[in-house]
Formats: C-alpha cells, sequence, structure tokens
C-alpha cells in the first residue's frame, strides 16, 4: 500500500513540475516578445520649398521648379538598428498628376537615431507645378 501512494505522489509531483516549467516558459516567452518586438520606423518630410512658387522672388528666380525638401526617419528602437534599402518617394500635385520622384539612397540607422536627408529634383513637366497653385496662391502637394 505505501508503494501505491508512492507512485501517486510522484506522477503528481511530475505533472506540477511540467506544468509549472510550461508556464514559466510561456510567460518568459510572452515578456521576450513583448519587450523586445521591433517599432516601425517613422519617415516625414521637414522641409519642402519651390523656388517657381514663391511670388517675393524675381521673374528669372521663379523660373527655377526644382523641388527641395528633407526626409526626417526616426528609429524609436532601443536595440535594434534598422537597414533601410532606397527609400522610393514620388510627390503629387493637388489633382493627383504626379509631380517627380526621388530615391534616398540606402543606408543604415542605429538604434534611437535620428536621420535627415536632403534632396531636390526636377519636375517631371515643369507646367504642373504651375498648375499645382490653387486660386487662393496656395499650393497642395503630397508624398507617398
Amino acid at each position: 500500500m505505501d508503494q501505491d501512494q508512492d507512485t501517486d505522489n510522484g506522477g503528481k509531483t511530475c505533472c506540477s513540475y511540467c506544468f509549472s516549467f510550461s508556464f514559466t516558459a510561456g510567460l518568459t516567452s510572452l515578456f521576450l516578445w513583448l519587450s523586445l518586438r521591433p517599432d516601425k520606423p517613422k519617415c516625414s518630410i521637414e522641409y519642402f520649398y519651390v523656388p517657381a512658387l514663391n511670388k517675393s522672388l524675381d521673374s528669372h528666380s521663379r523660373l527655377n521648379t526644382t523641388l527641395n525638401f528633407m526626409v526626417r526617419f526616426a528609429n524609436p528602437n532601443r536595440d535594434l538598428g534598422i537597414y533601410y534599402d532606397d527609400v522610393h518617394l514620388s510627390f503629387s500635385s493637388n489633382n493627383n498628376s504626379s509631380l517627380a520622384t526621388y530615391t534616398v539612397p540606402r543606408f543604415y540607422q542605429g538604434h534611437k537615431k535620428k536621420a535627415k536627408k536632403p534632396g531636390h529634383t526636377m519636375p517631371l513637366n515643369n507646367q504642373t507645378v504651375s498648375r499645382a497653385v490653387l486660386p487662393n496662391g496656395s499650393a497642395v502637394f503630397g508624398w507617398i
């Protein structure tokens, strides 16, 4: 009779250890996944200027339809750097006509770092920049 009690206790002890180990391993995995998963990088246009739309410039300077801009990248990850492939930008006007394209060359960004990448490009058609101006004198541009 003592032998039966020992196997019952031994079985319960083995099951409780196995359950405890599985539960602890699961909680540890969940904690690691939550704390180490990467955050998405952030990208924005920080500066955008088209000399042709600046009415305070002389008429010769207003012929310059170059799109000048600054792209800002932010890596919010504490422990992970990011290797960017080429970043392709496409600029469009308020009526969704394509104005210009630009490619930011690939680069590496360290953890918790910010990067600014200046760029300038000529429009595909100079007239599209002039047509982007609204009747009130403002212009609306979008980028993807």
